[in-house]
């Protein structure tokens, strides 16, 4: 429990921890590098989980370190020093990630909450995070910018919000169109970001 609520975690721009990820996707892809391919080429690296980061999550049981409930692991969790230092903390900790190394590429999704944008210079804040994000190394990344009220009143009425877009590691579809689980995970990664 010491570990569990005391320890740095990843997610939170911190060097010490940050290294330890680095470490650990360096290893995964420089291990993919040894494997033989069955028709005669190689493997590439993927550093993202697109569409299965919600049934794998689900698949994988509740974490017996700290009783959370199944789900996806990609992004850092809020709870207990988990992404506790917000959206852009765990973008610089993704670029502490070398993502050059992931050939078949990296997908970096995060949730901005419309207040994180200073009103009547949003699209210059937005520039500015983007312009830091690619600038210290990230390769892709993609955000919703919209507070978990709103993605609620649209899920409990989908037909008023039918045209909306979002993203969902690491393709887009209408929010309408999503399964349910999957609408309560956007909803999820929202009030982490709040």
């Amino acid at each position: 429990m010491k570990l569990l609520r005391g320890a740095p975690k990843y997610g939170n721009d911190d060097p010490a921890v940050d290294a330890y990820a680095q470490r650990a996707a360096h290893h995964f892809c420089a291990f993919l590098d040894t494997l033989p391919h069955p028709r005669g080429g190689r493997y590439f690296a993927h550093l993202f989980t697109f569409t299965v980061a919600v049934p794998a999550g689900r698949d994988c049981g509740p974490r017996r370190t700290d009783a959370r409930a199944a789900g996806p692991g990609e992004q850092p969790h809020a709870g207990s020093g988990r992404g506790i230092e917000g959206p852009l903390a765990a973008l610089k900790s993704a670029t502490a990630i070398d993502q050059t190394e992931a050939a078949a590429g990296t997908s970096v999704i995060t949730e901005l909450h419309p207040n994180t944008l200073p009103q009547g210079k949003e699209a210059e804040t937005l520039a500015a995070i983007v312009q830091s994000y690619f600038e210290g190394g990230g390769c892709t990344w993609s955000s919703n910018i919209v507070g978990p009220e709103t993605l609620r009143a649209a899920q409990a009425d989908l037909r008023s919000t039918a045209r909306w877009w979002c993203g969902c590691r690491g393709y887009s579809s209408f929010f309408v169109g999503l399964g349910r689980e999957l609408q309560d995970h956007i909803i999820e990664r929202a009030e982490q970001s709040s």
